[in-house]
């Protein structure tokens, strides 16, 4: 019985010190996370709103290009209207 009780005793240390270090682990750990979450958040919405800016300049400048490029078309079927190849021309272009 007095063997057990200081088998105990001994272990109670060791466990406490362990248990507060895991603690205050937990605790550093959480508020780090917090902190680096937020961060994480933070610059994922600066590079989503990048990426979507790009993406409709992209499509932007695509939508701006075919239109020129179709009222050149329409340019060059309105010149050509003579020939025949000017068929050709409109059936390519609708």
């Amino acid at each position: 019985m007095l063997n057990r009780f200081s088998i105990r005793k001994r272990l109670l240390i060791p466990i406490t010190i362990l248990l507060t270090i895991y603690i205050m682990n937990l605790c550093f750990v959480f508020i780090t996370y917090n902190g680096l979450f937020k961060r994480v958040i933070r610059n994922y919405e600066r590079l989503t709103h990048n990426v979507a800016v790009l993406f409709t300049s992209y499509i932007e400048n695509i939508w701006f290009t075919e239109e020129l490029a179709g009222n050149y078309i329409n340019e060059i079927i309105s010149k050509t209207e003579n020939f025949e190849d000017s068929e050709y021309l409109k059936l390519i272009t609708t």
